[in-house]
């Protein structure tokens, strides 16, 4: 509501534009820069250069590509710009902090909301209106949640949040009711465990049961239902995906190099 007396701005665009010009003038104070990410970043540009090149030459839609290739130098752009400044562990954990304190805030929101075909459509930011990508993108903060809430080397302050968030982000992926989530969920769990550094891993363990316990306690019957399925291969959704997997090996073997931004969309 509070939004209708705001002022009609392209608001990400100026936050990005005053951040790369304090990044610009005060760089110098900064420390230096985390090697870590130079490959990514190096990775990110490759690709968004290609996104130019098949858009230029090989797009079925050239229009429609021009706009998502933009939109994927926006991402090298703020990753670049998130690389570049973010390069403490205090500084990242208040990155990590302001992304869990956002997950609690839709969760706390969702509350009073209700399912639409029995999944949660609407909540959080531009990009999470569907349950799906909701779901995707609790998925990369669950895993930092839990282990904050775990170390006892994480100020205070920062684990009461932690803990406080669990429960309504947890609660906003089973009303999300994505069953690609709850595996992607299972997923991180196991790959975290394997990958994390040994002092860690007691930590993985206990934020797992404690977020496993919390999952069993919140569950409804309709999350339930809607999970039993995801071994169904007679379910709709399945067969659509089968079919959508088809479609992508017949276009790349048409358009071997991409058929530009939403090519698939429009073939």
């Amino acid at each position: 509501w509070w939004g209708d007396e705001v002022p009609d701005l392209r608001w990400n665009f100026t936050i990005a534009a005053v951040t790369a010009g304090a990044y610009l003038v005060r760089r110098g104070s900064l420390p230096a820069p985390v090697r870590d990410t130079w490959v990514p970043l190096g990775l990110l540009l490759l690709q968004a250069i290609n996104t130019t090149f098949v858009t230029q030459f090989f797009a079925v839609d050239p229009e429609l590509s021009l706009r998502w290739s933009t939109q994927f130098w926006k991402l090298v752009v703020t990753f670049f710009l998130f690389s570049g400044i973010v390069r403490t562990p205090r500084a990242l954990d208040l990155v990590i902090m302001f992304m869990i304190i956002g997950a609690g805030y839709w969760g706390w929101d969702a509350l009073d909301n209700r399912r639409v075909r029995g999944r949660l459509e609407g909540i959080g930011s531009g990009d999470t209106q569907n349950s799906n990508l909701l779901a995707a993108h609790l998925l990369t903060i669950i895993p930092m949640m839990i282990l904050v809430a775990a170390m006892k080397k994480k100020p205070v302050w920062m684990r009461v949040v932690a803990i406080v968030a669990t429960p309504l982000v947890i609660n906003l992926l089973i009303l999300g009711n994505s069953r690609a989530g709850t595996l992607g969920l299972l997923v991180a769990g196991a790959s975290a465990f394997i990958l994390v550094r040994r002092g860690l891993r007691k930590h993985i363990v206990m934020g797992a049961l404690a977020a496993g316990l919390a999952l069993f306690v919140l569950a409804d019957p309709q999350f339930i239902a809607r999970q039993q399925t995801i071994s169904s291969a007679d379910d709709n959704s399945s067969q659509s995906r089968l079919d959508l997997w088809r479609g992508a090996v017949g276009m790349i073997a048409d358009y071997p190099l991409g058929a530009g931004g939403r090519g698939f969309h429009v073939l």
